[in-house]
Formats: C-alpha cells, structure tokens, sequence
C-alpha cells in the first residue's frame, strides 16, 4: 500500500483506496510581512512574518521554517520579552518550538510529542512570528545603511529533512535614510568636493548638495543658496539642490551652499586657471598721434573669458600690429608703421607703435600663426611740423602769354601736408627773363608769396611769354631767416608757341588771267602775339582781293 493512502471499508468490507493530500517539498509556501513596504534606517518597530503553506507538512515529524533577519537588524532572540529583538508567535497548537541562532529564527510545526489532527500543520496553514514583539526596549532596530532593500529569507523544509530550501518570493522592506542632519557639496559623479583644479574653459562643472542621515546614508538634495568666493565666478543659479560654476578668472576661491542656516558646506580651495589660447587683445594708449612719433600701444593673448594667457600655447605667440580703413569693414590701410611686429612675453606686450602717414586709421594687432584679430582702436595720425614746401604741378608746361596756377604745398617730414603755424614768406624766382608771378587776381608782378598761419598751401600765377629751347626753372624759396627753414620749392617750365597772329609774305609779280587758274609763289614766317615762331604743320586761311582795272 502506498506510504500516507487512507483505506476507507463499507458494510460489506468493500474497500476503496483514497489518496492523502502530497507531502510538502523543500522551499514550498508563501510568506508577507507586515507593516509593508518600507522603514528609515535605525528606525524600531514590530513586523509580523506570517507563513502560508502550500502543501501538507509531514504529519508525523512535522517541519521547519526558517526566517533569516537581514544583516544589520537587531539580532533575533526569544528569551527575554523585554529586551531587543525579542521573538513571539501565534498558531501555538501548531508551533512545537522556537530557536534562534544568529539572525535566523527556526519554527518547528505540526510534530512533537503531543501530535494530533489540530496540531499537525497542513495545506493553507499559517503561522506568523513577531519579530520585534512588545513595546519599547523589546523593539527591534532597522538595519542603519541606507537606501536598501532587506529580504526576510524564508526557507522551509515541510519534510523535515534537514535541507531547508528558500521560498519562490521572500518578503522585503524598503529600508529609507533617516531625516538629514549634515550635509556635503558633491560633483556630478557623486563624489565629495574637496581641492580642485580648473581652468575658465571648465566652467560647467556641476555641484550639488547632498544631504546625509546620522548613520551618513546619502537622504536627499538639498536646496541651498550658492556663493563663490575669490573673484573666480559665479553660482549658475544662485539657489537650487545643484548648481554650475561659471568660473571667469584665474585665482583661488570656494564654493559654499548654506541652507537657509540649517546646513551649510564649502569645498576646498578651487583653483582656476586660465583657458586655451583663443583670441588677442590690444589698447592704445591714445587716441591721437603725431607722425613721426611713437604712441604706447600693448597686445596681450586671451582666452575665451578674456583673461591673460600666460603660458603655453599663445603666450609668446608672434603678433603684428596692422590698420584698417574703418572700424568693421575688411579694407586694410597703410599708416606706415615703422616696426610693426612683436613677440608676446608671458602672455603680454607692452611697447609703441610710429605712424609715418597722417589719416584717420583702425589699428588692431594680428596673431601671425593663429590668425586671431583683435578689437580695432581708432587713432587719428596727424602730420608733424613744416618741413620743406614743394609745387604742384611738379612740372609746369605753358603756352605762351597763358597764365598757369601753381600751388605752393608744405608738408612735414613724412611727406604729409601740414600747416604752418605763423604766416611763412616765400621768395618767388625764376631763369625766364620774360617769366612773370602774379597773384590769382592778376594785376601787377609779385616777387613774394605769404602762405597764412593755420594754412598748407598758397597759389600764384606764372606766365612766360618767350618759348623755351631748353628748360626754365621756377622756385620758392623760404629765405626770410625764420623757423621753420623750409628749404626751396622748384619746378622745371617749358613754353609752347601761342597761335598765330601774324604772317609776313612776299610775293613774285605774275599776271593772273581771269576766271583762270594759276598760282602765285608766296613765303614768309608765321608767328604767335610774342613773335615767336609757330611751330610746323599749323594750317592757315589766305584770303584776298584784287583791284578794279
């Protein structure tokens, strides 16, 4: 017969055989605890663990089920109802005897000395222990790490055996951090914020603050308002759980989030650098100039917050300074700069800069390798003062008896045009002896010419009524004895013959026939109002007449 079948037997010993419920088998059954889902770290409290059979036990020995109390919680005992952790149950009739050894609990059912139908423990049974049980010191302690989940492992072992075996699903609790009591600035890994190094290209580094427990479980985010000391930047925003530095400048500072007074942390000291090379700047020291003399300028590489390169790429980069026509446009202008090229040291350049051309110029300064530009300066070079006169046009070419302008100009070293601060008389020469000066209104000859005070040029006239075979020469000649010496203007002359205005012919007697054809032989010289010869190839008009017989 089969091991646990019931025989049943009627009047007529008719026998029927009925098979008992299944033994149970290593890790069958269910198991909740409650108060479900979760507890703070360190926190007491009572949880009942009930467990739910699935299957019979054995009905002779009984079995076993074990509840191991996760590691960290007050440690499981059942002699002592009013210390810690102290151990009870319902279900007594089915509850044969309770062991504790470490942190598991072993519950032994449906066996024992007194075995009968309402002890044995069977299918849909269920017992609960109380851990924790009682009030006060007889409490037990939540484990003190923070966040976790702690499994109650239930293991069972219906047979006896001595294997007990886990259950499908063991209940669990969501173990909190406690309320916050300290916190700590963390950078975006999570790890705390003590010295660091950057540079102002690093300026999104993200900090938060973090708030811990008393057992120093990570709780939760706290908002705070955030402050930078030391001039290196600034909080992005200023109040929040996190923040991002913007850091603008080199130097040495901290960052500090105070929470309304409550908590409050600082990192240690951050040190910020400089970023990579990135641009250049430059001044001027004026914003007018003479030419011919020096004006302090100075360059200096920068990086993308403007502040000084001092090493590495771009602190001893080669730079020229260059102008520009105006102040966005891409036209270059020429201010003729004497020495426009320059190496930056650590990072800087202090020096001066010689415009030769007076104008209006935008200068800027150049990295020669990098090709980076920098902000444009406006200077207006204005001309040094009188140093030599000279005449336009630098050649003069008459005709005869026509007057021409000539323009006396005064220019400075450079060869800029300048105006002479007092009233400066020139002597007027010339090698024509038929040459004549006058003024622009005509009239009379003049031998002088006045160039007024705040003034860069004078004109006059000059005529020459005899042509020229070889060159003439005009000049103005600053000979009054007074500063400043402007030396002597001259311009070579060249006279042309002016039209004709008178033909001198002879004639050779002949006879003409009327309304025939013939020629008369005529020759003579052609010349301009101040006979001179008009030169060859000029075409006339002859006309006549003849007198009535």
């Amino acid at each position: 017969m089969a091991r646990g079948a019931v025989v049943v037997c009627g009047a007529l010993l008719a026998c029927s055989l009925l098979a008992a419920p299944a033994s149970a088998g290593a890790g069958s059954g269910s198991a909740l605890i409650l108060p479900p889902d979760s507890v703070r770290a360190g926190g007491p409290g009572t949880w009942n663990i009930t467990y739910i059979a699935a299957e019979n036990f054995a009905t002779t020995t009984g079995g076993t089920v074990d509840i191991l109390v996760p590691s960290g919680w007050t440690a499981p005992q059942a002699a002592d109802s009013t210390v810690a952790g102290y151990v009870r149950w319902t279900d007594e009739e089915k509850v044969d005897s309770i062991s504790v050894a470490g942190q598991t609990i072993r519950v032994y059912l449906g066996g024992g000395p007194h075995l009968t139908t309402d002890t044995q423990f069977l299918a849909g049974n269920a017992v609960s222990i109380l851990y924790g049980a009682g009030a006060g010191p007889a409490s037990a302690l939540a484990q003190t790490t923070a966040p976790a989940t702690a499994v109650f492992q239930v293991r069972s072992d219906p047979l006896l055996t001595g294997s007990p075996q886990a259950i499908a699903s063991s209940p669990s609790l969501f173990v909190f951090p406690d309320t916050v009591v300290s916190v700590d600035i963390l950078d975006g890994s999570g790890a705390s914020v003590d010295t660091l190094t950057l540079t102002t290209d690093q300026d999104q580094t993200h900090l938060f603050l973090r708030g811990y427990d008393a057992y120093g479980n990570p709780a939760r985010l706290v908002r705070a308002n955030w402050t930078v000391a030391g001039g290196i930047g600034a909080p992005v925003p200023g109040n929040g759980p996190g923040t991002r530095l913007r850091l603008d400048a080199p130097g040495v500072g901290v960052v500090r989030a105070d929470s309304a007074g409550v908590w409050a942390d600082s990192t240690g000291l951050i040190t910020v650098l400089h970023g990579a090379h990135a641009g250049l700047v430059m001044t001027a020291g004026v914003s007018s100039a003479v030419a011919g003399s020096a004006f302090a300028v100075s360059a200096r590489a920068r990086d993308a917050d403007g502040n000084t390169v001092t090493d590495g790429t771009g602190s001893a980069a080669a730079v020229r300074f260059v102008a520009f026509a105006d102040s966005v446009g891409p036209a270059s202008a020429d201010p003729g700069i004497v020495s426009a090229d320059a190496t930056l040291s650590g990072g800087t350049y202090s020096g001066s800069l010689t415009a030769q051309r007076a104008g209006a110029y935008y200068f800027a300064v150049t990295d020669t390798v990098a090709g980076f530009v920098s902000e444009r300066h406006s200077v207006d070079v204005g001309p040094a003062g009188p140093d030599h006169v000279a005449l336009w046009p630098d050649t003069l070419r008459l005709t005869a008896g026509m007057p021409d302008t000539v323009t006396v100009r005064v220019f400075d070293l450079y060869g800029n045009r300048t105006p002479v601060l007092s009233p400066e008389t020139l002597t007027l020469w010339t090698d024509r002896s038929s040459g004549a000066f006058r003024n622009l209104s005509g009239g009379s000859a003049i031998f002088e010419l006045t160039v007024p005070a705040g003034e860069d040029s004078a004109r006059f006239t000059f005529t020459d009524t005899k042509t020229t075979t070889t060159e003439g020469r005009v000049r103005a000649i600053d000979a009054n004895g007074q500063s400043p010496f402007l030396g002597t203007a001259g311009a070579p002359v060249f006279t042309a013959p002016s039209v004709p205005a008178t033909l001198a012919l002879t004639a050779v007697p002949d006879t003409l026939v009327a309304d025939g054809v013939d020629s008369v032989l005529v020759f003579g010289t052609a010349s301009d109002a101040y006979g001179n010869a008009v030169a060859a190839g000029e075409r006339f008009t002859l006309t006549g007449s003849a007198s009535p017989l």
